[in-house]
């Protein structure tokens, strides 16, 4: 699976302000709150995933 870095962190940066603007309407405990904060969450750990497998492969 080919994971684009740049797309990845856009979409994140996305999400963290929708995540921001849900939870000023709905609430922190809302569903939509927790579902937007867990979406966030499983693209941080992938992005943290991919910048692992390509650090050892980074030449100086």
């Amino acid at each position: 699976m080919h994971i684009d870095v740049v797309q990845l962190d856009d979409r994140i940066k996305q999400l963290k302000n929708n995540l921001i603007i849900t939870a000023k309407r709905t609430g922190l405990n809302s569903p939509n709150t927790i579902a937007c904060s867990q979406e966030l969450d499983q693209l941080i750990i992938l992005a943290i995933k991919g910048r692992e497998i390509l650090i050892p492969y980074q030449v100086n």
